[in-house]
């Protein structure tokens, strides 16, 4: 799946737990995971602008 579509995906399932839906039910229409739907749940809450665009995994540190 490309990122805009995997962002959609994001984007719709948090709508539709916001909306009043079971997460159950939400897990299951979209074929996700408990944790991948309570990932996007918990940084929709941050409030951040882009809460659906997928973070770096790269370190912030560099250690010598």
């Amino acid at each position: 799946m490309n990122q805009n579509k995997l962002e959609a995906l994001r984007i719709k399932a948090v709508k539709k737990y916001l909306e009043g839906k079971n997460p159950q039910v939400i897990r299951k229409e979209l074929s996700m995971s408990k944790r991948w739907l309570f990932k996007w749940i918990k940084r929709y809450k941050t409030g951040k602008r882009n809460w659906f665009k997928e973070e770096s995994k790269t370190p912030h540190t560099i250690f010598y």
